[in-house]
């Protein structure tokens, strides 16, 4: 390799640029000629096949992406029509299914919350006794000065307070 100026890392360079099947095996004819474009000076003949080269691949793989998606459509509705069924596109494939028992249990939890709130109402109707039963309590027993201070208001207040805290 020294005696025609060519480096290791050269040669191997050609090998895997003409080896594109990944079969190991290059013909010699070309493995020469790839060595020797090597030596030569860039030319734009060159650069202006290998662009040339690059156009005609990119058109090719987008006229094979075209016929790909064309193949795929025509098998899916083969298989439609075989199978008597629907093929979903992928993004709906991901998508959960609807949810029947969704009136079911939205009634179910309008149930409990129903529930809970009758018996929210009930403990406010206690406590609104309670403090009654204080209050008159309070009265009998002389001790005027604390009732003046509270009115009914004020029990209304703190029994929705103490409902919007639960």
């Amino acid at each position: 390799l020294a005696s025609v100026d060519l480096r290791v890392d050269q040669v191997l360079m050609v090998y895997e640029k003409l080896n594109v099947t990944r079969t190991g095996y290059v013909k010699l004819n070309d493995f020469i000629e790839g060595l020797l474009r090597t030596k030569q000076p860039v030319q734009g003949l060159d650069v202006a096949a290998a662009k040339s080269t690059m156009r005609r691949l990119i058109l090719e793989s987008q006229t094979l992406m075209r016929s790909s998606e064309k193949c795929h459509t025509c098998f899916g509705e083969i298989v439609e029509a075989i199978r008597g069924c629907k093929i979903l596109p992928h993004e709906e494939v991901n998508q959960p299914p609807p949810d029947r028992h969704s009136t079911a249990l939205e009634e179910e939890m309008q149930s409990i919350l129903i529930k809970k709130n009758d018996r929210l109402r009930n403990k406010i109707e206690q406590m609104q006794g309670h403090i009654l039963a204080r209050q008159e309590l309070l009265k009998q027993k002389g001790d005027n000065g604390f009732l003046e201070t509270a009115n009914q208001d004020d029990v209304h207040s703190m029994a929705s307070t103490e409902l919007s805290c639960e």
